[in-house]
Formats: structure tokens, C-alpha cells, sequence
């Protein structure tokens, strides 16, 4: 791949009129380069150079056309030398729908396919979608343009005759000359002397020196050494980061921020003498608000470029007898601000990549944004928006049971894949586990109610547009939409917060953890309330939470007069009528009645006091973490400073990732079970600051279920780093989807 850029940088030397070959190749490869000219394209570079040249042109130019990992997946499949009719016929299908929706619909039919990460048409996709299939099809109105523009552009290199038929004689022709068997093939003098010329040529322009056939063997033994070698460097290298981790730290917190500027301007006094010298002073002093923000006489702005950069990571390890934890979290986010002059003044060009990641042992929970705004400075306009929200979620068990399937995955289904199992002909989760069951008893490969060593991936993707309504973020916390927000975050924490927890009657019986979850859910949206002196309760919805849930007086009274109404009214008969006939719980069923509530609201045992603040304080770290990403934003679109915007914008990618990622799943009564059910939480938020999107918002999902049988030697860490197991180790694979309405 990166062999046929070169020759196309060569043809651009090759072609240019004041140039002889002789002078560009060397003597020693003019013959050289003539043969390959000729033997891949059938003309004779002596008597008819413009044809041979014209032939070998086009094949390259549409390559340098297309994306570099396109390029690449196209090089493997003509390596391969297999009929590519498949592809072109899917090719040819895409570029002429021109509803997203049909589009969408062709690409999930596809990815249906077990297989689809083998196939041609899979491997395509996949190059093509920079942020996941799921992320692609979220956005798939955005993306059609740029899926149909790539997929016409694979087919004229794809055209089944001349430009496709040069391009494999060119392949053919780098894979026998050029490949690094061809290096290692050489063992002695004889052997180097038929060595491929173009190839020594490289070899000796690497090497800096004329006389290379000495140095062969220390870049044979190099080479050699890398391929046996390359397992065990990567085994070594994280065993020693772990270990390093473990003998130095149980905690560790680090944090680093790094900015940058790139400012290239002309200043010009023939044209204006004033001007100039105005900001040249201004220049020398440091100060660039002026010369970034606008077009200004005597100032050429040739190149205006300011990142900011935001790193966290934080590393927690716990070790008991018989039991160890180790989380890290890694936040990152960089934001970007290129100045760009137009017809009508100065354009800024913002882009913004932000990424929270929390892994454990055997989960890895991801939340990814990408943001491109373009900011005319002075004035309200922001156009040519392009926004990615993708989450993703990765889990591995040995020896995995129905039980643990039921925990990790039935949540996720209800949530997001609701549309596949339910309705009309459709099956419920629970039968699509017993059917899986027996599908696997069947196979001879795993026992009843077992299922192997279990990979589930879980995807989610937004529609980009939705970050238009962060836009009307205010930037006072204080501000009524905040207090919207507030209350809305609290009312989905808890209906979401049960729905992780609560997942076995078992647990009813564990009244220190359920009562205060119970308290909680029962608490209604507060921002601040005081007790007066008649006993009576004053509550404020001018300011964000910012109530004393830790003052005693004040917090019984809140539980009685607030919690205790909806715990009688509401919450117990539910409970109650989920725990009849359910059997070992007929006792149990009595710490639930009305006459319970006094003994929930007080809180005790102490640790039952522990638990709902806990509770408390995860919620108020989030809407704090909620509220400050808001104003970032709104600092990010009103200041006029461009290096401050570029600080703002990074702040924001990090605080909202943090929040919807890790914050989410702060509580100890959630956890990672909880971050998958953060993108339904940014809806919510989204649908408060616009009231335009209720109901307009459907997520993109997709789950990956891999089985493999327990002799699979298989490592189930490197499905982590987004590695997959070989068609042949799998027991079962399927993928489930649920296609999202796309915001048009």
C-alpha cells in the first residue's frame, strides 16, 4: 500500500517536463522502471511513454483518492487475488439509494450476517466507518453523501477490466519485488546480486550508504528478531506496567494539560504602516486576540492554529484475601481551532475529540464524542457541523451461566434492542436464552444452563445533531434551564438506579441495602429546602441541589414529609405485588409492609445512613459534572477569544464524557451496570435543553454475542483491544441491531 503512494509521488517527478529519468532514477534504474511501466501496462515507455504513463496514472490517482485504511483493505483483498464481484455488486447498490433510511437498511442486512467482519463488504464498511459501524449508521444522513462519494470511488478502481487489471499487475508486480521475504531470502553474495534493483535502491537510500550487502544481515537479524520477538515484548512491557502499578501505588492520580499555538503572519507596512506596526507590538508582547479573531489591514494571518489538550488517568487497585480489584480511568480530550480566510472574513474551524474510558478486570466501558464546529467570530453563526456520540461496551467470563447473561445483558435488551424482541412473531429475551441453550446443547460443546467463555459487545450511537441542543446551555448554573436539568437527572437516576440493582428477589432480604435505595427513589426532584421554625418544609427551585442532606433534623423531615406519602402510595405495593408467589420469600414479604416506613426513613443501622448518602453524593457529583460541561459550552460559543474558546471546548469534551461515562456509574449500587444506560441519560438532557427533540430520538444499537467452546485458546483480554476470535474457535456468533431513526 504505502508502495504505490510512493510510485505516485515518483510519476509526479516523472512527468514534469524539465526533468530527465536519468537525473530522478539514477542510470541503473531507467531500464528498471521502463520494464514496469511495460509489463504493467502493456505499453512500451520508448515509443509510446504518454499511454504507459496515462495507464499507471489512473489506477493511482484513484488511490491516493481514497481514504488510507480503504486503501489498505482494498491492497489485502487484491493480495489475495479472489473475484471482488461481490463488493462491487453491494458498490453499486449504495451509490444509488439515495434515502438514508434504504441505506441504513442495506448495511444492516449486511451486518446481520455472522460472518460480516470476514467478508469483503464487512471489512469495506468497517475501513470506511472511522468511528464503528453503529456510529455509521447513526449518523447515516449525514454520511451518505461521503459512503456513496467513497463507494463511486472504489468502483472506478474496482471497474472489472483495464484500471482494475493494471492495478493487480502493479500489486503482483510490489509483491514479488519488493516484499521483505525478498530480504531475508538473501544469504549470500550470488543471492544479493539478484536482489530486485528498485529494492537495493531503498535499502541503500535507508541506510545512507552505497555498499549495503554488510549491513543485510543485521537487517535480517533485525527483522527476525521483531517477528519472534514481538509477542513477548508486548507480554513483557505490560507485565512490567502492572507491576510497576503494584509495587509502587494502591491509588494513583495524574493529570496533565498541554496547549499549543502555531502562528504564522506576514506583517505588510506598504499597505498599511499603522496597522501593521499596531499589531506587530501587540505580536512581540504575545498578545494574538486581534490577529486571530479578525482580517485586519497590513496583516496576513498565513497559518493560525491553537490546541488544548486535557489527560487523566487515575489507577485503583484493592487486594483482600481472596479477592482483587483494579480500575483505571482514562479521560482524554483535545480540541483544535484552525483560522481559515474566506470571502467574508475570518473562519475558525473547530474540532473536538473527547474519550472516557473505564476498565476493570473484565469489563471495559467506553464513551467517545466528536465534535467539528465553524465559528465566524463577532457574529452568532455556526455552520458545516459534523457531531459523533458512540459508546461502547465490552464484557468477557469464563464459564459463563444464564444467570450471569440475565445480569449483564437483559438490562441493555429492555433498554435499547426492545424492538427485536417483542411484537408480533418476535420472542422474548428469556426464550432467546433457552433457545441459545439448546442450540449449544445440541452442538455437543457446552452443558445446560452453561455457555462457555462469553465476549459481549455492546454499541451505541446517537445521532450527531443532537449536540445542537447543548447550545442552548446558559451559562449561569443558576439559571432556570439548570434547574431543569437538575430535576431531570434525579428522576431518571431513580428509575434507572433500580432497574441495575434490583435484578434478584434474593436481594429483597437484604433490607440495610434495600431500604435507603427505596428512600431514594421515593425522594421527589430537590434543588434546595429549608426547615422553619413551624416544622414545615421550604423548598427553593431558584439554585441546583444544594441541600444539607446530612443535617439530621433536616433530613428526617425531608424523608417523612416527602418520601414517606410515595413509599405507602406507590413504591411498597409495587414491591409487594412483584414478591407474591415468588417462593422463599413469604417472610421477606413482611419487612415491606406500611408499617416498615418508619424504620426506612430513620436510616438504621448506621451503614443503611452510609448507603443513601452515598447515593446522594454520586447524584450531586454528576449534575455538578452535567452543569459545568453546559457552560464550557456556552463559553466555548460566546467568548470572542479564540485561545479561550479552544480551552473551553477541550473542558467541555472532558467534563461531558466524564459525566456520562464515569460519573454515571459512580454509585455502589450501579456501577458498570449503569454506564451503558448514560447515553439514555444525555437524551433526556438533550430533550430538556430542546424541547423540539421529545420523541424524536431513537439510539442505534448493536449486540455482539460471541460463544466459544472452554477448550478455545482464545484470549479473552484481547477482545479489549478489539480483537476477535477466528471464525473456526467460535461455538456461536450473533449480532442483534436495532437501526435508530436517523434526525433529518
Amino acid at each position: 500500500n504505502q508502495v504505490l503512494h510512493d510510485i505516485l509521488k515518483e510519476f509526479d517527478k516523472w512527468t514534469n517536463p524539465n526533468k530527465k529519468l536519468v537525473d530522478l532514477l539514477g542510470a541503473e534504474l531507467v531500464d528498471y522502471a521502463k520494464k514496469m511501466v511495460k509489463e504493467t501496462t502493456g505499453f512500451d515507455p520508448d515509443t509510446d511513454i504518454d499511454n504507459a504513463i496515462a495507464r499507471l496514472r489512473e489506477p493511482l490517482e484513484l488511490w491516493r483518492d481514497l481514504p488510507h485504511k480503504v486503501t489498505s483493505v482494498l491492497y489485502d483483498l487484491l493480495r489475495q487475488g479472489i473475484p471482488l464481484d461481490e463488493l462491487r455488486s453491494f458498490l453499486q447498490k449504495i451509490t444509488s439509494l439515495t434515502d438514508p433510511s434504504n441505506l441504513a437498511e442495506a448495511i444492516t442486512g449486511k451486518l446481520r450476517n455472522v460472518e460480516f467482519f470476514d467478508t469483503q463488504i464487512g471489512k469495506w464498511l468497517t475501513a470506511l466507518a472511522e468511528e464503528g459501524i453503529v456510529s455509521l449508521l447513526a449518523n447515516v444522513a449525514e454520511e451518505r453523501e461521503r459512503i456513496a462519494a467513497v463507494a463511486q470511488k472504489t468502483l472506478a478502481l474496482l471497474d472489472g477490466s483495464l484500471v482494475e487489471g493494471t492495478l493487480r499487475k502493479l500489486q503482483t508486480w510490489i509483491e514479488e519485488k519488493l516484499g521483505l521475504d525478498k530480504i531475508i531470502a538473501v544469504v549470500n553474495d550470488a543471492n544479493f546480486d539478484d536482489m530486485d534493483r528498485w529494492l537495493k535502491k531503498r535499502l541503500s537510500d535507508f541506510l545512507g550508504k552505497s555498499v549495503i550487502f554488510e549491513e543485510l544481515e543485521k537487517i535480517k537479524g533485525a527483522i527476525n528478531k521483531l517477528r519472534a520477538k514481538a509477542n513477548e515484548f508486548y507480554e513483557k512491557g505490560f507485565q512490567a506496567l502492572t507491576e510497576k502499578y503494584q509495587a509502587e501505588f494502591h491509588y494513583s492520580f495524574q493529570k496533565t494539560t498541554t496547549r499549543t499555538a502555531l502562528i504564522d503572519a506576514t506583517f505588510d507596512f506598504a499597505a498599511d504602516a499603522a496597522s501593521a506596526a499596531k499589531h506587530l507590538k501587540q505580536a512581540l508582547h504575545g498578545n494574538f486576540n486581534e490577529i486571530l479573531s479578525q482580517q485586519l489591514p497590513g496583516v496576513i494571518l498565513n497559518k493560525g492554529v491553537l490546541t488544548h489538550e486535557i489527560k487523566r488517568r487515575t489507577h485503583l487497585e484493592v487486594s483482600l484475601p481472596y479477592f482483587k480489584s483494579i480500575l483505571d480511568h482514562i479521560n482524554e480530550s483535545f480540541a483544535e481551532g484552525e483560522a481559515v480566510d474566506a470571502a467574508d472574513g475570518r473562519l475558525w474551524v473547530f474540532n473536538l475529540k473527547a474519550s472516557d474510558v473505564v476498565s476493570k478486570k473484565t469489563s471495559l466501558s467506553k464513551l467517545s464524542i466528536a465534535l467539528q464546529i465553524t465559528k465566524k467570530p463577532g457574529v452568532r453563526q455556526f455552520t458545516e457541523e459534523n457531531h459523533e456520540y458512540n459508546y461502547t461496551l465490552r464484557l468477557v467470563k469464563k464459564n459463563a451461566r444464564r444467570e450471569y447473561l440475565e445480569d449483564k445483558v437483559e438490562i441493555l435488551v429492555n433498554q435499547y434492542l426492545a424492538s427485536e424482541f417483542s411484537g408480533d412473531g418476535k420472542q422474548p429475551f428469556s426464550t432467546y436464552l433457552t433457545d441459545l441453550d439448546k442450540a449449544l446443547d445440541e452442538k455437543g460443546i457446552i452443558g445446560s444452563n452453561e455457555y462457555g467463555n462469553v465476549l459481549i459487545g455492546f454499541d451505541i450511537s446517537l445521532p450527531g445533531q443532537i449536540f445542537a441542543a447543548w447550545k442552548k446551555a446558559p451559562s449561569d448554573k443558576n439559571d432556570p434551564l439548570y434547574v431543569s436539568v437538575s430535576s431531570r437527572i434525579q428522576e431518571v437516576m431513580r428509575q434507572l438506579i433500580p432497574l441495575c440493582y434490583l435484578e434478584e428477589p434474593d436481594q429483597y432480604k437484604e433490607t440495610t441495602a434495600i431500604y435507603p435505595l427505596l428512600v431514594y427513589c421515593a425522594l421527589p426532584p430537590i434543588q434546595k429546602v429549608k426547615l422553619l421554625a413551624n416544622g414545615q418544609l421550604k423548598l427553593s427551585e431558584g439554585v441546583v441541589p444544594d441541600w444539607e442532606f446530612q443535617e439530621s433534623d433536616l433530613r428526617n423531615e425531608v424523608l417523612r414529609q416527602l418520601c414517606a406519602p410515595r413509599l405507602q402510595n406507590t413504591i411498597l405495593p409495587k414491591i409487594r405485588k412483584q414478591m407474591l408467589g415468588i417462593p422463599g420469600l413469604a417472610d421477606t414479604l413482611a419487612e415491606y409492609e406500611d408499617s416498615k416506613i418508619g424504620k426506612m426513613i430513620a436510616l438504621k443501622p448506621n451503614q443503611a445512613k452510609v448507603n443513601f448518602e452515598s447515593l446522594m453524593f454520586s447524584e450531586i457529583q454528576l449534575i455538578n459534572e452535567i452543569h459545568k460541561a453546559g457552560q464550557r459550552f456556552r463559553q466555548f460559543l460566546d467568548t470572542q477569544d479564540m485561545e479561550s474558546a479552544v480551552k473551553a471546548l477541550a473542558e467541555f469534551g472532558e467534563k461531558l464524557t466524564n459525566a456520562f461515562n464515569n460519573k454515571v456509574g459512580s454509585s455502589i449500587y450501579a456501577g458498570s451496570a449503569l454506564r451503558p444506560l448514560g447515553s439514555l441519560l444525555f437524551i433526556e438532557i438533550a430533550k430538556v435543553f430542546d424541547i423540539k427533540l421529545a420523541n424524536k430520538i431513537t439510539p442505534t444499537a448493536m449486540l455482539e454475542l460471541i460463544i466459544l467452546p472452554k477448550q478455545s485458546t482464545f484470549n479473552l483480554d484481547d477482545y479489549f483491544k478489539g480483537k476477535k476470535p477466528n471464525l473456526s474457535e467460535v461455538a456461536l456468533q450473533q449480532h442483534i441491531i436495532n437501526l435508530g431513526t436517523p434526525m433529518l
